[in-house]
Parts: C-alpha cells; structure tokens; sequence
C-alpha cells in the first residue's frame, strides 16, 4: 500500500488545487455571459459611456437557507488510517440543512460578485457530518434580455477552501483537513420589494479532500439586497 502523505502535504496541495478550480468557475460563468447583448448607454456631460442599470448596481449582499439530501464518508487525517477500512465513517445518505451569506458588488443587472461563508451539515447513522469554509461566488443572469422573467432568472458558481469533520457524538471519526469547496446552482427571484429580492433556488455542493469527501444537492429560498439602481 502506498504509504499516506502528511497533512502538511495534504493540505499544501489542496490550497494550490482551489486557486484553478475557482479560476475556472468564474471564467465558465463571464464567457456564458459573454453572449448576452450589450445593456443600453446613456452619454454624460463629458462624453463617457454609462451604463444604465434596471434591476442591480452597487453594493451587493444575499443570503440562503435550504434542505436537502447528502452524503459523505471519511477518514481520520492521518497517516497510517487514511484510506483504510478499519478508521472508516460512513454515514450513508440522509437530510441535512445548507445555508450561505456573502457581500459583493453588482457590477451590471446580468453580473455580480461576492465572498462569504458557507455551511451544511446532516446526521445519518448516528453520525454527524457538518462544516464550513470561505467562498467565492460569481452570479450571472444570462437570459437578462431575452424575456421579461429571464431578468430574474440567475446561475451561480461557488468556490472555496474549508473544514469538515464527521463525529460519533463528541469523538472524531474523520477530519478532512483543508477541504476544497464547489457547488454551482440556480435561482429565480420574483419577489421585489425596494432594494430586496427573494425567490427559491436550488444548489449541488461539494466538499473535499484526500481524507473525507461529502455532497449536497439542496433546494431553499433565497434573499438579496442590491444598492441600486
């Protein structure tokens, strides 16, 4: 058997492993939007270009909370019971909660961007699965001009470094160390009322490293404030 990294090298290459996966899902995200026709102009005084906004500009924050269905096994972080099926915790699939907060900017109606936190967790066997990290996420409304309710129809991804730990009652029974997080998901938010926006949306995550890995596909409702227009 191959004898296991330590975790100074687990966690090393995690860390580098996160800053492409990330690249990737924001470049993925502002080329699918790169199509969406160009926003009507306003010239001012001075002869400059500004764009006008209809739906979002300026500051930027949001919130989820949703349910859903997940799954996750692991080992403890070290050498010698990773990888092993004597050190395994599997807790199987079972419900669990997922929330996110961020604050951003909206750069245009079709195109936002922020950094927060994210968090789930689920019981399934007596066994606890939960944790949480950092995020990144780039929101895009691709369908912005293409009918009246594509303005409120978005897609996001969400990138990340975390933890996570499944526990039998207050013993670890795995430790993912630095785990990388992504989820992509979408979202749709008729409801307005001033600079708030609500709606549902639905969302897949995963959390991983060499030593636990765990996945989520959840569905809840979502709240954002925009500063403008």
């Amino acid at each position: 058997m191959r004898p296991a990294m330590p975790r100074p090298v687990i966690a090393t290459r995690l860390r580098k492993s996160t800053l492409p996966l990330g690249l990737a899902a924001a470049l993925f995200l502002v080329l699918f939007t790169s199509g969406v026709h160009a926003q009507p102009t306003e010239r001012d005084d001075e002869g400059d270009y500004q764009p006008e906004y209809e739906r979002r500009s300026d500051f930027f924050a949001g919130a989820t909370l949703g349910i859903g269905v997940m799954s996750a096994r692991g080992y403890p972080n070290e050498a010698g019971q990773l990888n092993n099926p004597d050190f395994v915790a599997d807790p199987g699939i079972g419900p669990g909660s997922h929330y996110a907060v961020w604050l951003g900017v909206a750069f245009r109606d079709w195109l936002s961007f922020g950094m927060g936190l994210n968090g789930l967790g689920y019981s399934a066997k007596d066994l606890d699965a939960s944790g949480g990290g950092f995020i990144v996420r780039v929101e895009a409304f691709p369908m912005f001009y293409a009918f009246e309710e594509g303005r409120d129809i978005g897609l996001y991804g969400v990138f990340g470094l975390g933890t996570m730990k499944i526990k039998d009652g207050d013993t670890d029974r795995a430790d993912g160390g630095a785990l990388s997080i992504v989820g992509f998901g979408a979202f749709y938010e008729p409801l307005r009322f001033g600079n708030f926006s609500a709606g549902p949306t639905v969302e897949y995550t995963r959390f991983f490293s060499q030593s636990l890995e765990l996945q989520s596909a959840s569905a809840g409702f979502r709240l954002a404030f925009y500063g403008g227009p």
